[in-house]
């Protein structure tokens, strides 16, 4: 053996007894009982305390919840259990939560925080909604929102998300001796009027052919009728069994793709503040409601139509027709004109139905200034300036004064009225015109086309002789003289 690997194997025998080395280990086996070992004795054994011991809820006490509750947790949750179930009703409530105030105006999200009234149908206080800022909201899987501006913090919109338990139910007649065909609104199912549940989408050209599509333009109309009679005071014979609310502007079918197949749609009635959320397979996941004010103003007109806020913008292509929009109440119309120092007490006298529970439906929000306020309702906002120097600043909320000037109309989609189109062209001009004259009135200057003035002077010009006269003429020569010209 060479002395190499001699080392070699002296060094693996070292490591071998090294490894030996200590005291010898125990290996024996668990020999009790399995059951006793792991706390599982004979059912003889068993450990029942004595007595009866219920589960114990620590008793609500409001005093203890701090500034941030109104309520505890039990009687918030059976809050929002009675607010899921409550039933859909345009232009009153959505979930029990009220979108009008006592006094009119919409409902201020501050008052629908705090200690409800028992029973809950008289309260409109609902405990503690969970506050964005621009909404509040109500159950786990928020079922019941209620967005707010930001600004006025009044309700401005109330959905109701696909878990929503109330329903809308009612009939309607397509004529005043038809018979009455029921429609039911429930949430995560198909739309029902009659005997027919819609489940077929159609595709906006396609919707004439769809009988059972809830995009097409009759089903629309009956939904539209429905609404009309069961909320607004409406009779069957205030629309004609021909009448398309999508073609007259009335109602909207609303898609949210450019392309063609199935997809989410909105189905819209601007004048009754209600839109609902169809899906692709045709069950409805959202219901809201807005308060509507213009329901006032709604008539019927003698084609059947129904025409509200009786607001329409002036007809033509003039600049002039674009800033001129007519009110039409109770059959007399009036102009709202930007251009001539219109006043809120001009509009409210003359184009308006002057009493407040009209007034008190519109939405008065101040501008961030405090200097002005818009009056808003559906489809149409008009802004009012304040000389703060001579009657103060605006408060939260505040109408216009009598005194205040008109300066700013806001016209948007839900306007049932047709819009004469913007002529950027023609808009320029005649602002260019209003400009300028502002401008020579501002130097004490005539305006263009403000009279007529004499002068004397010298200078060259055109015409022979000397004298006083006006006209023009040919030829040369020098002068001097008196005139008179226009200016």
């Amino acid at each position: 053996m060479s002395m190499r690997n001699f080392v070699a194997l002296f060094a693996a025998t070292a490591l071998l007894v090294a490894c030996e080395d200590g005291p010898d280990p125990v290996f024996d086996p668990e020999e009790t009982d399995p059951e006793v070992h792991n706390g599982f004795g004979n059912d003889d054994d068993d450990f029942i305390q004595e007595g009866d011991r219920p589960i114990e809820i620590a008793a609500c006490v409001p005093e203890e919840l701090g500034e941030a509750r109104f309520c505890c947790e039990q009687d918030h949750e059976k809050v929002v259990q009675w607010l899921v179930q409550q039933p859909i009703i345009p232009d009153l409530s959505l979930g029990g939560v009220p979108l009008w105030s006592p006094g009119g105006p919409p409902t201020h999200a501050d008052s629908l925080q705090g200690v409800p009234t028992i029973p809950l149908e008289t309260s409109v206080k609902f405990c503690d909604p969970t506050v964005y800022s621009n909404a509040l909201t109500w159950g786990p899987t928020n079922e019941i929102i209620a967005f707010i501006s930001q600004e006025t913090k009044l309700i401005e919109l109330i959905i109701a998300t696909d878990q929503y338990l109330g329903t809308m139910e009612g009939t309607f007649k397509r004529t005043s001796d038809g018979d009455a065909i029921p429609l039911v609104v429930v949430l995560r199912e198909r739309l029902k009027i009659g005997d027919k549940s819609f489940d077929q989408f159609a595709a906006q050209e396609d919707q004439a052919m769809a009988g059972n599509s809830w995009l097409n333009h009759e089903n629309i109309t009956d939904f539209y009728r429905f609404l009309r009679q069961n909320y607004f005071g409406g009779a069957p014979d205030d629309i004609p069994e021909d009448f398309n609310c999508v073609a007259s502007g009335d109602c909207n079918a609303i898609y949210t793709s450019q392309a063609s197949g199935p997809q989410v749609t909105l189905v819209t009635f601007p004048k009754e503040g209600f839109l609902v959320q169809f899906e692709p397979d045709g069950t409805m996941s959202a219901v809201g409601i807005e308060p509507v004010v213009v329901a006032p103003f709604v008539r019927t007109l003698d084609d059947g139509t129904m025409q509200g806020p009786l607001i329409t913008l002036g007809s033509g292509r003039d600049a002039e027709a674009v800033v001129r929009p007519t009110v039409d109440a109770d059959g007399e119309r009036c102009d709202i004109d930007l251009s001539a120092g219109m006043t809120w007490g001009d509009l409210r006298t003359g184009c308006l139905e002057n009493d407040d529970r009209v007034l008190g439906r519109f939405s008065y929000d101040v501008w961030g200034q405090r200097d002005a306020v818009s009056v808003d309702f559906n489809g149409l906002s008009l802004s009012f300036l304040r000389k703060t120097s001579e009657r103060g600043l605006f408060r939260d909320g505040e109408r216009p004064n009598d005194a205040d000037v008109l300066f700013d109309i806001t016209v948007t989609r839900q306007l049932n009225a047709t819009v004469t189109e913007f002529n950027p062209q023609q808009l320029a001009n005649a602002f260019k015109a209003r400009l300028e004259q502002r401008l020579r009135e501002a130097v004490n200057v005539d305006a263009r086309g403000g009279g007529e003035g004499e002068g004397e002077g010298e200078g060259e010009g055109e015409g022979e002789g000397e004298g006083e006269g006006e006209g023009e003429g040919e030829g040369e020569g020098e002068g001097e003289g008196e005139g008179e010209g226009e200016g």
